[in-house]
């Protein structure tokens, strides 16, 4: 930000301002997957793990704008899918900006830049909220603010607090999911084996935040099994897949009542799991 701030005090006589996207993870009360929109009041926490931003020669910065120029997606979207890559827990969920003045809200073109025309895009990450970072100078210092819609589109200050790169919650968003271990990499080889050896089955991982997913065909009604990076610390989803007017929709369905509650990968089959759908569908 101050440097930004230094190239435009040197070659415009005024302060800068300009942008950057963090990555997140977040950690939600429900445990809900992608294919369900997440709600603010959801959502415990919201984990900044890395601050992504395009080479100087796409920037357009100035006094009050921080836009980009043409051919910035084809440069910058490798890099941020790259990031997740490596780290499929983390998400490009959030933008940064700056302003060049003390300010602790969002400008209205703020708000329908950053928030209300960005809709599509956090709901393509299995979203119903966005979050919008601030930052804005005090005296010698900065501030940084954060800002998000909340259910009834209200756009909501969140408590931010920093931590250290070395802190835990840094760490388990870098973690790998359970399908990168070893362990974890041959529980999914075998169960999809299993799966695919009576029915239809389709194996891939979800757009966002290194969920996992089984798609599988049973008495003509497809199901999908979601399943996240941290189990089976953390449960899986289940949902019976509607197709209407050109949408999915995914409802939702309770587990049946033997299923485990183990921490062992070992304990969990997930062909017994669609057979027990396979009975119970109609």
């Amino acid at each position: 930000m101050q440097r930004w701030f230094d190239i435009g005090q040197r070659l415009q006589g005024q302060r800068w301002e300009s942008a950057m996207y963090p990555l997140a993870t977040i950690e939600t009360s429900t445990g809900k997957s992608p294919l369900e929109l997440v709600g603010l009041d959801e959502i415990d926490k919201v984990v900044v793990t890395h601050v992504l931003w395009p080479h100087d020669k796409f920037k357009d910065y100035g006094p009050g704008r921080a836009g980009f120029k043409p051919g910035v997606n084809e440069h910058f979207n490798p890099m941020v899918e790259s990031m997740i890559a490596r780290y499929p827990r983390i998400e490009a969920c959030a933008k940064m900006h700056s302003h060049t003045f003390k300010a602790r809200s969002l400008s209205e073109g703020d708000k329908k830049c950053h928030i209300f025309n960005a809709v599509d895009w956090y709901q393509s990450k299995g979203l119903n909220t966005m979050f919008s970072f601030l930052v804005s100078p005090n005296g010698d210092n900065f501030d940084l603010h954060c800002f998000a819609p909340d259910k009834k589109a209200r756009i909501v200050r969140l408590k931010v607090r920093f931590i250290s790169r070395g802190h835990s919650l840094i760490q388990a968003a870098r973690l790998a999911p359970y399908y990168r271990t070893e362990s974890g990499s041959q529980w999914c080889d075998h169960n999809k084996n299993l799966l695919k050896r009576h029915f239809p089955t389709l194996r891939n991982n979800l757009p966002s935040f290194g969920w996992r997913r089984y798609v599988l065909s049973i008495n003509q009604t497809e199901y999908v099994i979601c399943i996240p990076p941290r189990f089976p610390f953390q449960g899986l989803r289940l949902y019976a897949v509607d197709y209407e007017n050109g949408e999915f929709f995914y409802q939702a369905l309770a587990l049946p009542r033997w299923w485990p509650s183990s921490t062992e990968l070992a304990d969990y089959n997930l062909l017994s799991l669609a057979e027990w759908l396979q009975k119970e569908s109609p």
